[in-house]
């Protein structure tokens, strides 16, 4: 049950994060490639928060941390890209390790920082 409420939490920030970044950026324009590519990694983060098995959850993880790192590749002045990137590799390494070792968590720090720097307006969401 724990996990589930902590899955919705989960969603519920990605869901914060993304209308705060869209009301910031002006979300009425076109997608460009690393946007997308963010866009999609953050609906793996949401699928694996919704998966049933451990198993599901990696690869769902997985595929939103390649995702979210191409995006960071393509444009590394892309909120939601970093976000995505922290997220998805966060819960990757909850899920494989029960905790980040410290280098991971310096890489996680380093893009929920950019994240929050290119959209401070998003520590105001919710």
């Amino acid at each position: 049950m724990r996990h589930r409420m902590t899955g919705c939490a989960v969603a519920l920030a990605v869901v914060a994060w993304s209308v705060q970044a869209q009301e910031v950026t002006g979300g009425s324009q076109a997608n460009p490639p690393a946007q997308q590519l963010a866009e999609r990694s953050v609906e793996c983060l949401i699928r694996g928060e919704d998966a049933e098995s451990p198993g599901a959850q990696r690869v769902a993880y997985r595929e939103g941390l390649e995702l979210a790192t191409r995006a960071v590749a393509a444009d590394d002045a892309d909120a939601d890209a970093h976000f995505a990137l922290f997220a998805n590799q966060g819960r990757l390494a909850l899920l494989e390790h029960g905790t980040a070792n410290p280098f991971a968590l310096l890489s996680l720090r380093r893009h929920l920082d950019r994240a929050l720097a290119l959209c401070p307006e998003s520590l105001e969401a919710p």
